[in-house]
């Protein structure tokens, strides 16, 4: 079954013409978490396994500031910087786009002042 990620692209000045922009990224699988975290979460662990060579797009964001840590095992890959309710992607479809998962993840670390919720969408091809 396939699955899809569709991201709309919005922007508009005053005076100034505005732009409009639909991507869409399409594959065979998908995995998704919604994790809750606590107060003064540091490195709180939750799973998601996903293989590098198989994401298609990634599609994140979280209901506070955030840092998030994907990791092999308890090798960090890379450090990722989210801004509450500020969405961030990348992926295959995505013009100049910074790939999210550099590496293979199993699971990832969120590390947060406040407590929240982190949701990561990603779409492979299996």
């Amino acid at each position: 079954m396939p699955f899809s990620h569709n991201v709309s692209i919005n922007f508009s000045d005053s005076g100034a013409p505005g732009a409009a922009s639909q991507i869409v990224a399409t594959g065979d699988g998908q995995v998704n978490i919604s994790v809750a975290y606590p107060d003064n979460a540091s490195n709180f662990l939750a799973t998601l396994q996903v293989k590098h060579q198989k994401i298609k797009n990634v599609v994140m964001w979280s209901t506070t500031d955030c840092t998030v840590t994907p990791r092999m095992g308890a090798t960090p890959s890379d450090t990722i910087i989210l801004a509450a309710n500020q969405m961030i992607m990348s992926g295959e479809t995505m013009p100049n786009g910074t790939e999210l998962f550099i590496a293979d993840c199993d699971q990832v670390a969120i590390t947060a002042l406040n407590g929240g919720t982190l949701h990561i969408h990603v779409l492979e091809d299996v």
